[in-house]
């Protein structure tokens, strides 16, 4: 059994093995079988199979060879003057591909009519052969028959089809979770890509028994449909609404069925008890109260797939073939994916060092601190009008140099004419550049919440070779919720076609403390991280009703979108739907985009809201935030540059080559920015020192939406850990730790085996010791009691750069981080 891997508690685990049991009755017996459907709900999908190529990101990277499943009501033909049917299917227009997700409750039975559209012939060499196709749910029951589980296996009857052909599968779901749905026709090819590989996949959640569901990030067009009005500047919104004209005419708008039918596939959804409430009382009874104290609310659903995607046209794919640098860039292009979005390393440092794509004109961004940053590069997972690689014309990287540069303090000379890549752009012209984002319900690999929000994560492994690690930035779940005293985590193992749920501890999105912004979530095996498997996710602490669009589907001027590098009216920024009862967020101060930037038409009175109170530069590294830099007697420990933003500068040396990344400015034009914040960042921090926010909730209803309640503080502006109203996190006590990183030739054993350039983290008072080898190398650990506030102080004292070894090219290190699990 491969489908739900972990399990809640022991009686869970009985359920499961029970399931098993009654499987594998129904294969023998398909009469006996039948009655397991009898009186229970049974739910609907039409589901098709087809080859579907897909753009991935906004450099260019993309899989031509795409198979993908989705909704009958999701598709249209290739050729309109002919019907659906092999080779003739495509998505509509406005959707996105991504993995399918279907939804069901405890106790449903699911019936799902599938066609398969494959053409008949593969349709590019990187498919394979087999052009069968089937559904196969691991850990749901086969209902009618062993067909329903969707494998042509012993002797049993087959139950995959042929192009053009159709099966129905009806499968019983007992459990609560997330299971993996994929095709198992064509399993093997050779080593290459097989259909699950390509995209057929995706998942069946189960939801609580008698839930409801709705979309959680839709466009603003389509969140005005459903709302009757505005009260205090918030909305009331009717669940049930349907769209008043239009082509959906008479579809819900929220609403992911109608009747028994399914008829939304979105990775997120609003998970709500019966009519748009709170689950029946006792029904998500709660094992651990003070971490998971309130299970019984409507929940804010995330589906996050995770697959390896070594099929994918890279965006520069000259790179990744010539002898030399195809050995630099291999190990972090886009290669593996979530919800078939991936943003490598690489590739960003590439468009960056070709002055191409939404970092071009980015002097200070250097290799790996950057690529992670929606500043420079935009959201991850962007798809666009122009790809950045669309200035890459002809054979523009037939002359990749060899650097000459051995190990040494000093950069090499040569610069980057001299590697003969500046014919990626058009000759004699400025470089195409991005003038429309897609897609504004589903922009980007970001997922949206708001502060407070319960949210469970449904995390699935859809491949096929490796394992991976789901780790959560400053977010945390239970192992176990339903047993007492389960493991406390916020990374989590997960193997190929196994699946978990992550209920969010404490308040959910933002954790205790309430903290707004981007958490990233990612693999934790670093090579998969930059190999694009990683995404983000953004909760808000302020009202968002999405971007409205003009008729050509970019932003109108004056409305609320995200900065952008290329884009001069911005990307559009997903309606994020309030949960029904939950206190909505603030309204936020008006904010709009002029050439690609945060712009404020008048002085703001109140929050803007995240991201828009971060004094950032679209297409440039964002500042540090306020209040960040140690004072020690008064002094404050900037290293002589104080706080800024860069917004141009000269580069005098850069080199990407099979052996050095050396990047060097001479010349930097930047603004110093306040060290206790600017104004909207001063209103940010008022706004979250404030506990509570009087508003309403979705339906009217006078309600408090909560926010940190804390002081702002030195290396915690915007989400002190100690709120007010906690009095034992109030008075906690406090703990410094003075830390420092630093580099050392380390020796590791009595044979003298050692690693120049060793960088680790040390206490202030221990640098000098191990820098003279008067003491021996160890790790540092920070201690401290249950309860307790850390302070740790990072200083920053290692080489600029990492010189080239046997293991590493030449890289810029001109700025670190520290990252700490588990804590708040």
């Amino acid at each position: 059994m491969s489908g739900q891997a972990a399990f809640s508690s022991k009686r869970h685990f009985q359920q499961l093995t029970f399931a098993i049991t009654v499987s594998a009755i129904a294969a023998t017996n398909a009469a006996s079988a039948a009655s397991v459907c009898d009186g229970r709900r049974m739910m609907h999908a039409s589901v098709v199979a087809f080859d579907q190529p897909m753009m991935i990101n906004r450099l260019g990277t993309n899989r031509p060879q795409g198979m993908i499943y989705a909704l009958s009501g999701d598709v249209g033909p290739i050729d309109k003057t002919q019907s659906l049917g092999p080779g003739n299917v495509q998505l509509r227009a406005d959707k996105r591909p991504r993995p399918l997700v279907l939804r069901v409750n405890v106790g449903d039975c699911l019936k799902i009519d599938f066609q398969n559209f494959l053409a008949k012939s593969p349709a590019s060499p990187q498919q394979p052969v087999t052009r069968t196709a089937s559904i196969h749910v691991s850990g749901l029951e086969p209902a009618t028959s062993i067909k329903d589980d969707g494998f042509d296996a012993g002797a049993n009857p087959d139950g995959q089809v042929a192009p053009g052909g159709q099966l129905t599968y009806t499968l019983y779901a007992p459990v609560e979770g997330t299971f993996l749905m994929y095709s198992p026709a064509g399993d093997f090819n050779g080593f290459n890509p097989t259909q699950q590989m390509l995209g057929l996949f995706g998942a069946v959640n189960v939801e609580p028994k008698g839930a409801e569901w709705y979309r959680s990030q839709v466009s603003n067009a389509d969140l005005m449909q459903a709302t009757t009005g505005f009260k205090t500047g918030q909305p009331i919104i009717d669940y049930d609404a349907v769209f008043r004209d239009g082509p959906r005419q008479g579809q819900p708008v929220l609403r992911m069925t109608k009747g028994d039918e399914i008829i939304a596939s979105d990775l997120t959804a609003l998970i709500t008890g019966p009519k748009h409430g709170r689950f029946p009382k006792g029904s998500r009874p709660t094992a651990n109260p003070t971490l998971l104290p309130d299970r019984e609310a409507p929940f804010r659903e995330i589906t996050s797939i995770y697959s390896e995607s070594l099929d994918l046209v890279q965006a520069f794919p000259d790179y990744y073939t010539t002898p030399g640098t195809n050995l630099v860039v291999s190990g972090g292009g886009d290669g593996f994916a979530i919800n078939y979005g991936s943003s490598g390393i690489v590739n960003e440092i590439l468009a960056n060092r070709l002055k191409i794509g939404p970092a071009a004109d980015c002097p200070e961004c250097k290799f790996e601190e950057f690529f992670l940053s929606s500043w420079p590069n935009g959201d991850p997972g962007v798809v666009v009008d122009v790809p950045a690689n669309l200035n890459c014309v002809g054979n523009w990287l037939s002359n990749i140099g060899v650097s000459t540069a051995t190990p040494s303090s000093s950069p090499p000379t040569s610069t980057a004419p001299s590697w003969g890549t500046t014919n990626c752009k058009n000759a004699d012209t400025p470089p195409l550049r991005a003038t429309k984002a897609f897609y504004p319900d589903d922009p980007s690999n970001v997922y949206h919440s708001y502060l407070g929000d319960h949210v469970i994560f449904r995390v699935l492994h859809a491949g096929a070779s490796v394992h991976h690690v789901h780790h959560h930035h400053a977010h945390q779940w239970l192992f176990a919720p339903d047993a007492p005293g389960s493991n406390y985590l916020d990374s989590q193992a997960i193997g190929p076609g196994s699946s978990y749920s992550m209920e969010l501890v404490y308040y959910g999105a933002g954790n205790q403390n309430l903290t707004a912004g981007d958490s990233i979530f990612h693999c934790h095996f670093y090579p998969h991280f930059a190999s694009g498997m990683w995404a983000l996710f953004r909760v808000h602490d302020t009202l968002e009703m999405g971007t409205e669009l003009d008729a050509n589907g970019r932003p109108r001027p004056g409305s609320r979108a995200l900065p952008d590098p290329e884009i001069m009216t911005g990307t559009p920024t997903p309606a994020v739907v309030p949960l029904p009862f939950y206190a909505m967020a603030p309204v936020p101060a008006a904010v709009e985009i002029a050439n690609g930037q945060v712009h404020f038409a008048k002085k703001p009175d109140r929050n803007p809201g995240y991201p828009f109170f971060v004094p950032g530069l679209a297409g440039h590294r964002a500042p540090h935030p306020p209040l960040a830099f140690a004072q020690d007697k008064g002094d404050m420990l900037d290293g002589g540059l104080p706080r800024h933003i860069v917004m141009g500068g000269h580069v005098s040396t850069e080199v990407h080559s099979q052996t050095d990344y050396t990047k060097n400015l001479d010349l930097i034009d930047a603004l110093r920015l306040p060290e206790q914040g600017t104004l909207v960042e001063q209103l940010a921090m008022k706004a979250h020192e404030q506990r509570f926010h009087r508003g309403i909730t979705p339906e009217g209803t006078p309600a408090d939406f909560r926010e940190t309640g804390a002081p702002r503080a030195s290396g915690a502006p915007f989400a002190n850990p100690t709120p007010q109203d906690i009095k034992e996190v109030k008075d906690a006590p406090r703990r410094l730790y003075k830390g420092a990183d630093i580099q050392i030739d380390t020796v590791f054993n009595k044979a003298g085996w050692h690693y120049p350039q060793q960088r680790m983290m040390a206490l202030w008072g221990d640098v000098k010791p191990f820098v003279s080898g008067l003491k021996a190398p160890e790790p540092l650990f920070i201690r401290a009691n249950n309860g307790e506030v850390v302070e740790y102080w990072q200083s920053n004292l290692v080489p600029s750069y990492y010189e080239l070894d046997d293991y590493q090219v030449r890289t810029p290190t001109d700025i670190i981080g520290q990252h700490i699990h588990l804590v708040k």
